[in-house]
């Protein structure tokens, strides 16, 4: 998403429990129409007079209830709990008003009120399981679920209303609210994709062009996701502690592993003489160089410990200080590192020649890859030759100091106020 819009997106919820609203009322409104006939009659109003599965209305009266049954179950309980709290809520104003004699204290009051992000959330029936923080995929895809099954249940409604309207007035009246309430239930359907694409089509405020960017570029990702300084550390939020970790996802990588990918051996101990493996990388640049790399292509250093090419490290944590610049932005990339030419930094150190062989760029008459070992493994680093043909793919991630966009959308603080673990 590149553009800019912070207050529509805090203002989601709102809008969100707007649309559940509007929806309960259409429902409500049919539910009416469909036991009118008893109101307006002179028989006794009872549970047995109202659930005549005979009735023609009743059958696709059953399936706009299961279709709506968020908005139906929702708004029954929230209009006792609104009115419980908004009772409450005059009665501290009024409390606040008699303590200080000021109305400063009122408008506080209402605020503090208003800004409670859980009940928002609660009212919107918009889950805010902490998991979801680094799988918003996860979020969009049971989302999606859930509106295809009402989606299905609606449209059934619509065709049973339809097919007896003209028998009987009550279902035409009920076609054309059930077919109007549909934009509702679209609406609802849009906000949560618009929600998903902030967080996993994620742009940093520094890259305001959304077009031409390479096909190797898979996607940026807010740092307030990567890592696990901000984990929560409960189920489903927190590190992956698994030492021998397979999963080679390179969101999962990002996300995860990114401060230290311990889960990534040595390249010397992985099949060196695959000229179709892949290994991943890490390299730190400035923002404005990484959104023109998204934008076009890596282009190789012409000076470096290990010659001309592109440098990358095993972590995000190991690219600080390697870099040629103040850094600000890491890249993440799948690396096709074709023959290798593998060494020891201290073997270079001593040998001359080694040094003169690696540093003037002469390996890449013979190899794709030059490796150096340090004594410390997570300190390895590696140079490529060819970014065009070596890289697969990559994600980028702009760091706190250069995106302003996370903490101006809340993205920063969006799981902090989780209730009950999942509101």
């Amino acid at each position: 998403m590149c553009c800019n819009c912070p207050c529509f997106y805090k203002a989601r919820i709102v809008i969100l429990a707007f649309l559940s609203l509007c929806e309960a009322i259409f429902i409500f409104y049919r539910i009416f129409i469909f036991i009118s006939p008893v109101l307006s009659s002179d028989e006794p109003f009872s549970f047995a007079n109202i659930a005549n599965i005979t009735d023609p209305v009743a059958i696709p009266l059953l399936f706009d209830l299961a279709s709506s049954i968020m908005a139906t179950l929702m708004r029954i309980f929230i209009l006792f709990f609104v009115a419980f709290i908004l009772f409450f809520c005059c009665v501290a104003c009024i409390h606040a008003i008699c303590q200080s004699g000021s109305a400063s204290e009122r408008k506080g009051c209402c605020h503090s009120l208003g800004s409670l992000k859980a009940l928002r959330r609660f009212i919107a029936f918009d889950c805010n399981w902490p998991c979801y923080r680094a799988r918003p995929k996860l979020r969009f895809r049971l989302r999606t679920f859930f509106f295809f099954l009402c989606l299905v249940l609606r449209f059934a409604a619509i065709y049973l209303y339809w097919s007896v309207s003209e028998a009987d007035s009550r279902g035409r009246s009920n076609f054309y609210s059930c077919l109007l309430s549909l934009v509702f239930l679209i609406g609802t359907f849009l906000l949560d994709l618009y929600h998903y694409s902030v967080w996993w089509c994620y742009t940093p405020q520094i890259d305001t062009r959304c077009h031409c960017r390479s096909r190797k570029h898979k996607r940026y990702l807010p740092y307030n996701i990567v890592g696990n300084t901000s984990r929560k550390g409960i189920l489903g939020d927190c590190e992956c502690t698994s030492t021998n970790c397979r999963n080679r996802h390179l969101s999962h990588v990002v996300i995860f592993h990114s401060s230290s990918f311990k889960p990534q051996p040595r390249w010397c101990t992985l099949e060196e003489n695959d000229p179709n493996a892949t290994y991943i990388g890490f390299h730190t640049t400035t923002p404005e160089a990484a959104v023109s790399i998204v934008h076009s292509e890596f282009i190789p250093s012409s000076v470096g410990m290990l010659g001309k090419g592109v440098y990358f490290a095993r972590s995000i944590t190991d690219t600080i200080g390697k870099a040629q610049n103040e850094g600000g932005a890491c890249i993440i990339a799948v690396i096709k590192m074709g023959k290798v030419f593998a060494f020891d930094k201290q073997t270079k150190t001593l040998d001359k020649g080694l040094s003169n062989f690696v540093k003037n760029s002469k390996w890449h008459d013979t190899h794709d890859t030059c490796y150096m070992k340090h004594e410390v493994d997570n300190k390895d680093e590696f140079c490529i030759k060819d970014p065009k043909k070596q890289i697969i793919k990559w994600i980028v991630v702009v760091d706190e100091r250069h995106d302003k966009k996370v903490v101006n959308y809340g993205l920063d603080t969006e799981f902090d106020s989780t209730k009950c673990y999942c509101i």
